[in-house]
């Protein structure tokens, strides 16, 4: 008799509680060692000043998350006992589960009410998701405050999850609690309470039915939408039909007029059928090419007339002292790109022919933009002379462009991209064309 009598006096407290929970208010703090014990004693510094406007009636509880989320202490009307939990909380774990954390403090707000959020909004390896975050507080009538603490904050997360529960987004610190809370806590609290005339709303939204039309009426509409797509269907097909046949026109008069056989403009011989460029003129093109290659190779291998006439532009008063003299041997030393310099005697009884062509040169070089025969050095009337073969690029002297020039040691060539050096050193004239040490 005596243990019925206590249970009924348990159930008689217990109903009061179970008829209807309390709203609350819920912290959940960022643990981790992304944070450090000076960013957890800020927080609880301006939790203290927070909380001092916060309604005395409303029960704060508290949630820390690391590794994993847990309670230290649910909603109690002692805010002291909170703020002395938080005091002894240490930076911990390797990982952060912020939607953990968030979820097992919403799990215990069944009354609804306000869960701030402090921290850095990084979540590395929570089980729950935003939209489980969302679905939840949505059920449950739970708005989110975010605050942003530690060194790297992700403001983006913290107001998605402000946003997505119709919450606040303090900022990115700590003092911002001690200032914002209470109005946030006070007009969340506010929203949560239902307003006197939401029945008298929910009631003029209600629209009544629009009245059906009558059978009859109903046919001649669907009757008359169905004579005028059939109407639009053959006026399309007619415009597509009328395209096709001009353009089948076009193509015959293409096919049939247009590219019937011409005579070319140039040389007036008939043209293929087929459009393509003459091949009267293409034979004659390569005939000309032909001949040019002979001409070229043939002014290769050949010594210019250099006469006293052809120089005289060319001489200067000085020139006698800088020409090698019968002892000395002329050098040629070659600088080309991606390759070591090289140096070789030049003759005296034949040229020296330089260029990109294999056969047709005594130096054959790599770049690209020296032409298949560039330039070619003679000896004549004791003296070096340098000759430009009609390039594009053209053949420079110490920066000069020239057509003929007499060289004198110390003299830069430049072909394309590559230099010569021309100089020369005392002692017996060694072979033709031979590589110097």
């Amino acid at each position: 008799m005596r243990r019925i009598l206590i249970l009924l006096f348990s159930l008689a407290w217990a109903l009061p509680a179970l008829a209807g929970q309390k709203v609350s208010l819920i912290v959940a703090v960022d643990s981790s060692r992304s944070l450090r014990s000076s960013d957890i004693e800020a927080v609880h510094d301006a939790l203290s000043r927070g909380l001092e406007s916060v309604s005395p009636n409303l029960p704060v509880g508290l949630v820390i998350f690391d590794d994993t989320a847990r309670w230290l202490v649910e909603p109690t009307p002692d805010r002291d006992v909170v703020l002395q939990a938080l005091k002894v909380v240490e930076p911990s774990g390797t990982t952060t589960v912020l939607y953990d954390g968030i979820f097992l403090a919403a799990q215990g707000m069944e009354g609804g009410g306000a869960l701030l959020v402090v921290s850095d909004g990084k979540d590395e390896n929570s089980a729950v998701t935003v939209s489980d975050i969302e679905g939840l507080c949505a059920t449950q009538d739970i708005r989110l405050i975010t605050v942003g603490v530690g060194r790297t904050i992700d403001d983006k997360a913290l107001r998605r999850l402000a946003l997505l529960t119709r919450g606040v987004f303090l900022g990115g610190s700590v003092e911002n609690i001690s200032s914002g809370l209470p109005g946030a806590v006070e007009k969340m609290m506010a929203s949560l309470e239902p307003g006197p005339d939401s029945a008298e709303v929910h009631e003029e939204q209600i629209v009544a039915p629009q009245p059906l039309p009558a059978e009859g009426k109903r046919v001649e509409i669907e009757v008359e939408e169905t004579a005028r797509t059939r109407s639009w269907t053959g006026i399309w097909f007619l415009v597509a039909a009328g395209a096709f046949f001009l353009i089948g026109v076009g193509c015959v008069w293409w096919f049939l007029i247009r590219r019937g056989p011409g005579r070319c403009k140039e040389c007036g011989a008939e043209q293929p059928d087929d459009g393509g460029e003459c091949p009267a003129c293409q034979i004659e093109a390569i005939r000309i090419s032909a001949e040019n290659r002979e001409v070229a190779d043939e002014e290769a291998t050949r010594v210019p007339d250099l006469g006293v006439g052809a120089m005289a532009f060319e001489t200067r008063p000085d020139d006698i002292d800088r020409t090698v003299t019968l002892g000395e041997i002329a050098l040629l030393t070659v600088h080309e790109d991606g390759r070591e310099a090289r140096e070789y005697t030049l003759p005296r009884d034949r040229i020296f022919a330089v260029g990109r062509a294999p056969k047709v040169n005594t130096l054959q070089v790599r770049d690209q933009t020296v032409s298949a025969q560039h330039f070619k050095i003679v000896y004549k009337d004791f003296r070096y002379y340098v000759v430009d073969l009609w390039t594009t690029n053209g053949t420079s002297v110490n920066h000069e462009c020239v057509r003929v020039h007499p060289l004198s040691p110390g003299d830069v060539i430049r072909a394309g991209l590559s230099e010569f050096v021309f100089s020369s050193q005392g002692g017996v004239q060694l072979k033709d064309g031979a590589e110097g040490s």
